[in-house]
Formats: structure tokens, sequence, C-alpha cells
């Protein structure tokens, strides 16, 4: 299920003269047997509304007064989301005659043309109220109220997203809970802006587009509506003709894949931070542990703490909270298991809430291999929207699980090739590419079910500054051959350093000739650029090593607190 809510105006919507025929009212039920949310939200005044409508009970909350009152018709709570209406102002709209005035619990509302009173009213005394139009009405609201905030309050109570909310509406007051839903329809006799500004325009009017949309809304989660969503996706980079591109993995999975260093860590974390700017939760299982410490998620899980399946979905209760499922302490063998009872008890989370909105697996190739298990649970229930997985190369992923890519992004010296292995490996016929140009950054973007090439693009930069494979750069262990090795001059040393830390400390204890010795050849910083392939740290180093002045301790000092400080976290040292 994507969208798990569905937010309706009542006025114009709903009712058409304040009653809510019987077939709307079925649909309405449906909705809720289908088990959806349903929230009411208008500028109608409680008080009025519960004895007009017997039915209220449909919905799991009531956004009254334009905003600012929420109510929950199973326990009768009721919150006011701003102050009473002053006094002041109500005696000043008295004595300027504006009537009829009702007074709810918040707002203040009249009809027009009131509007030019009720606008002198407010400036005479310097009240910051908004005046609110629907259609004929004239409501007095306070200010930073609206649908949209009212919305917002009713979804956190409930466990809701915006970005799994479904919005329709007719009138003006609507434009801004409808902006704040993922997907926004109007009825076919709404106002013309409001028609202007959505994703869908019903057939029917009133009551009657209600009962089309929520009749889609139950057949295909609206599906059929997609290509006409005013919002695209996540902004991804641009094409060389400068037309945005998008990323959208709630519409289809998308496969990320290139060799190791091609800027596959880069991509996704400009795309997860323009994401969870946009409200949509994002879930990583993060194999090395290289988005742990990143500020836009809670990470669960470290070197030595296998990440608890219970805590995760704890976590992802709260949907604006995107986390990370750091594997590193799970041994290499347990981490496809691992994946399949975590990614079934995902899916049923998935099926009620609509969230995480993205499901991120890295290091694809290890937790979905081409051999092992081709029948895990995985592989078998891989759905077809709402994953991205990244890969060095889709060869090395199980078949059903590629067979359900929509998009590829391939990166690196020789994207075409990383395409061209797709296609083989799902038996598909190759595509044609077009000339590659020099402005490009080795980037490919293919929608692999459309019969259109593959585009050249320039990815956009990242906000967030990131560390490949900075854990496993810290303490693990990145292999004899490209382990740091103090000689010294003709060999008369050979310690091993296998990671950042070790390196520290061996550093530590050897003897200035053999320090001198690698610094002067600047050991120290081809070592971080080739096997980190971290350019800025290695050249940070390399200014220490171009510094003849620093005393054998000094430069030594320098070196390991560059080298702490960009890999290591809080409580290593």
């Amino acid at each position: 299920m994507r969208y798990t809510t569905l937010a309706c105006d009542f006025d114009g919507t709903l009712a058409a003269n304040g009653q809510v025929n019987d077939d709307v009212l079925t649909a309405l039920g449906r909705v809720r047997d289908s088990g959806r949310n349903l929230i009411l939200v208008t500028g109608r005044i409680l008080e009025e509304l519960i004895p007009l409508f017997s039915h209220i009970g449909l919905f799991n909350r009531v956004i009254a007064e334009d905003g600012c009152v929420i109510y929950d018709p199973e326990s009768g709570d009721l919150r006011l989301l701003a102050d009473p209406p002053p006094e002041l102002l109500i005696r000043e709209l008295d004595e300027r005659h504006v009537t009829p005035l009702t007074s709810g619990q918040v707002i203040l509302a009249t009809w027009q043309p009131n509007e030019v009173a009720v606008m002198e009213a407010v400036r005479a005394f310097g009240f910051e109220h908004q005046i609110i139009f629907n259609r004929g009405a004239v409501m007095i609201v306070p200010p930073g109220v609206n649908k949209a905030s009212g919305l917002r309050v009713a979804l956190r109570e409930l466990g809701c997203s915006p970005r799994s909310t479904v919005g329709v509406g007719d009138a003006e007051n609507d434009h801004a809970f409808l902006r704040e839903c993922e997907f926004s329809v109007a009825v076919n006799d709404a106002v013309p802006m409001i028609k202007h500004h959505v994703d869908w325009v019903t057939q029917g009017a009133g009551g009657d587009g209600v009962i089309e949309l929520i009749a889609e809304l139950l057949e295909d989660d609206l599906k059929s509506h997609e290509a006409g969503q005013r919002h695209p996706g996540v902004r991804l980079g641009q094409t060389l003709s400068g037309e945005a591109l998008h990323l959208a993995p709630m519409r289809e999975n998308v496969l990320i894949s290139g060799p190791s260093g091609s800027g596959k860590s880069r991509a996704m974390l400009g795309v997860f931070e323009r994401a969870i700017r946009l409200g949509y939760q994002v879930c990583i299982i993060d194999p090395e542990g290289d988005y742990s410490d990143l500020p836009i998620f809670i990470s669960v899980g470290d070197e030595h703490t296998v990440p608890n399946v219970g805590e995760v979905l704890q976590l992802l209760r709260e949907p604006e909270l995107s986390v990370c499922v750091n594997l590193i302490a799970l041994p290499f063998a347990s981490r496809p298991s691992y994946l399949a009872d975590l990614y079934e008890r995902l899916h049923r989370f998935r099926t009620s809430t609509g969230r995480p909105h993205w499901l991120v697996i890295d290091e694809a190739h290890h937790l979905l291999p081409v051999a092992p298990d081709q029948n895990s649970y995985a592989v078998t229930r891989m759905p077809s929207n709402g994953l991205v997985m990244v890969t060095v190369h889709p060869a090395f992923m199980a078949r059903p699980v590629l067979s359900q890519i929509g998009a590829i992004i391939a990166l690196g010296p020789t994207p075409e090739e990383t395409i061209a292995g797709f296609c083989h490996a799902t038996s598909r016929e190759s595509t044609a590419f077009s000339e590659r140009s020099s402005e490009c950054e080795d980037a490919l973007w293919w929608q692999v079910d459309r019969a259109t090439i593959p585009l050249w693009f320039c990815l956009d930069p990242t906000r967030t500054q990131h560390i490949r494979h900075k854990r496993k750069y810290a303490t693990g262990d990145v292999g004899i051959v490209r382990s740091f090795y103090f000689r010294g001059p003709e060999s008369r040393s050979n310690i091993r350093a296998e990671n950042v830390l070790s390196f520290a400390s061996k550093a530590s204890t050897v003897d200035d000739e053999t320090w001198m010795f690698h610094l002067a050849r600047g050991d120290y910083s081809r070592w971080v650029a080739d096997v980190m392939s971290d350019r800025d740290c290695a050249r940070a180093i390399q200014r220490v090593e171009a510094s003849h002045d620093l005393t054998p301790a000094d430069s030594r000092r320098r070196i390991i607190e560059i080298l702490l400080d960009r890999y290591t976290l809080p409580g290593y040292y």
C-alpha cells in the first residue's frame, strides 16, 4: 500500500448543502475497510458540524476551523491548535455591523461582501490574523495556521506521513492542505485555480468525484495517474541539455551500479539528503557502516552490535525519522539471511503504513547474491517499486531481483558496459547509446522498459561530507596488499598497519629514521589517495610532507591528527 491516508474537504467535496449522500458514505467505509486512515479537513466550526454530520465517526481525525481545531471522534478528545479569537476583535467587528458573524473556538466566520470591513478591523488594531476565503465564506484565522498545519498535526498523531497521503478538495482554502499531500485531487466543480494546481481532476463533481477517486485508490493505489503528478520525484541531476532528472523509487525500483570509486556513494547521499528534506522516510541497509554516522540517519548497530530488527521497526514508526541499519558487526555469510528476516518484517510494516518510502540496499551483490538462495523471502517477494539497490555490477545479483528493476543509474568510466551487463543478466536486448560528451560526469540514466536510450547526465552536488567506507578504513582490515608497511631504509623493518587506528598506533612507535624515510617519499599521502580514494585527506597530508621545517615529532603528530579527525568517531581515541 503506497497511500495510507485520504484527507477530504467537507463542503463542496464530500457534502452538498451540508449533506453527504449514502453512496459517498459507502465509499468512505470502503477506505476504512482497506486499512487506510480518513481525515476530514474542513473550515466548519466543530459544534455546528457534529450535529449536522452523524457519520463523523468514519474519520480517524477531524481538522475543523481551517486547521485550528483537531478532534478524535473515537475518544472525543479535542485540542485547540491556536488561541481563541480576541474579544477586542469581536467587538470591533460588531461595531462595524459585520453580520452574520459566527465565533468558533478559534476562528471567526462571516460571508461576502463583509471582507472589506473585516480587513479594516484587523488592520485597525494591528492584528496578524489571516483572511481566508472559501467560495462565499470569509474566515478570520490566527497567523501561521491553516488546513495544512492542522493536517500535519493529525498525521503525526496517527503515525502517518504527508508523503503517503492523498488529498481532495474544491475551494480556495484547500490550496494549503492539497499542496501538503503527496497526491492532490480536485473534484470537477472545484474553483479553477485549485483544478490548475492538482495532480488529477475527477470527471465527477462533488461527492461523485470523491467516489471516483476512492474507486481508483482502492483499485491500484492511483498508479494510473502517476504520469500526471506535479511532483516528479527527488532531483538527481540534469541532462546536458539542462533538463532536470528526477528519481522516483516509489514508482519503480532503481539500480545504482558502478565500480568501486565511481561515485555511487556520492550519488546516493545527494539523493538521500534531498529525499529526506522533502519528507520521505529512507531506510538503508548498510553492510559496511558507511552511512551510520551521517546526521540525516538514526543508526542501529555498530562495530560490536548486530542491529535488532525490533528496534529498527520501532524507529520507523516515527515518519520523520530515517534509519541506517549498520551490518558491520554481522559475519559476511550471515548477511543474506539477516536481510531476508528483516525484509519479511519490513514488508508487513510497509503494507500497513506505506513506509519507509525508500528501502535502500547497499552492496546488494553481497546481500542479494546471484548464487546462494534464489528462493529466499527477500528475493521472491521483491516488490516492483520503493527499492534502491546499489552494486558494483548487476551480474553479481540474483536474477529475480534484477527482473524487478525499472531504472538504472550507471556510473564510472564505462557505464555503457554496466548497462550492457544488466541487459545480458536479464536476457534483454542491449540498448543503443548516444555519444558521450566531455561535459558529463560519466553517469547514465536508463528507464528499462521505456523505448528510450540511456541519457548522459551530471549529478547534483551533496551538502553532507561523506567518506566512503569510513568505518572500514578506521577499524577494519584493508587487506595485506593494501595495508601500509613501515619498512624504512633498506627495508630493515616490516611493520604492517591494516587500518587508520593501526597506522596511528604503529606510527607513534616507529623510530624517526623510518618515519622520515616514508615522509620524504610521500608514502603517507599516497597510501590515503590510493587505498582510501580520499583526495582531500591526501592533500592535507601532502602539505605536511612538504613542510621541511617540521621536526619528526611534529610531522608525525600532525599526520596522525589529520587521519584520526577524518576517519574516527568520538570514543575511538
